[in-house]
């Protein structure tokens, strides 16, 4: 069997993770929906059942939350920041993004094959 190369990150834009919780599962999904059709993401994993407990205007608050993991790469970022802030319903929305380090190559290779290098978000 034939070993496979390892993902080369420096002939490639970066590969990104963004962390995106949002209020409730419906938000998630239409967010996803949209940035698929843009092409500004390979894929969303959207996670229910998440708790948050943060400070907020000087209290302590609690809600339950759905996470969305967004695989982008750093072309698409900006325009993916945008076009999650533009559909967020929190004041402050968290868009934490990550970049893996190594990774599966072929899937790697596919996340970039998803998304266009303008990767402008439909604009022209």
């Amino acid at each position: 069997m034939e070993s496979e190369l390892p993902y080369d990150a420096s002939s490639q834009p970066s590969v990104r993770w963004l962390w995106v919780p949002v209020p409730h599962e419906a938000e998630a999904e239409r967010i996803a929906q949209h940035l698929l059709e843009q092409q500004l993401a390979a894929c969303v994993n959207i996670l229910p059942g998440m708790k948050s407990l943060y400070r907020w205007k000087g209290e302590i608050c609690s809600d339950h939350e759905v996470a969305m993991i967004v695989k982008t790469h750093e072309i698409a970022y900006l325009s993916c920041e945008r076009e999650i802030i533009a559909r967020h319903s929190a004041d402050l929305p968290c868009i934490l993004s990550f970049e893996p380090q190594s990774g599966h190559a072929p899937f790697m290779a596919w996340v970039h094959e998803q998304i266009p290098s303008s990767a402008n978000g439909g604009e022209t």
